[in-house]
């Protein structure tokens, strides 16, 4: 590590903390913190997503632990390789609280991240998910 290049530590907190973030907004259904941890597409399609379960009157609960690694490392950019563990996302009624439909089982599913520093700040920039995600 270098004085310009972060730790790993540096980066891995805040992308556990966009899980957090994100597992948060789904369940309540409020997007207003999403672009505290991500930008761009990511941060886009997250909000799409919060918008149109509030549509449905939906909201989405769950829980993932992720289980990420640096694979790459620059001083304003990191690359994630990730097996993330999914409890959910159970979908539930707004005005009941009641689930609908069946639960989901839980999976691992394997995310390929960016992670871009903007003003000091890490954001997750880029997920992907592959089509054969096995972890």
């Amino acid at each position: 590590m270098t004085a310009t290049t972060p730790a790993k530590a540096d980066v891995l907190t805040p992308y556990r903390r966009f899980h957090q973030v994100v597992e948060r907004a789904l369940a309540l259904g409020d997007a207003s913190q999403v672009t505290d941890v991500a930008t761009g597409a990511v941060a886009a399609r997250i909000k799409d997503g919060i918008a149109a379960d509030r549509r449905a009157g939906v909201v989405q609960r769950g829980h993932a632990v992720p289980n990420p690694r640096v694979a790459a490392l620059r001083p304003d950019s990191a690359r994630i390789i990730d097996c993330v563990l999914t409890a959910g996302p159970y979908t539930y009624r707004r005005d009941t609280g009641r689930r609908v439909g069946t639960a989901p089982a839980p999976r691992r599913y394997l995310a390929y991240a960016t992670l871009t520093r903007t003003g000091g700040t890490w954001k997750v920039s880029e997920l992907i998910v592959p089509d054969d995600s096995r972890c």
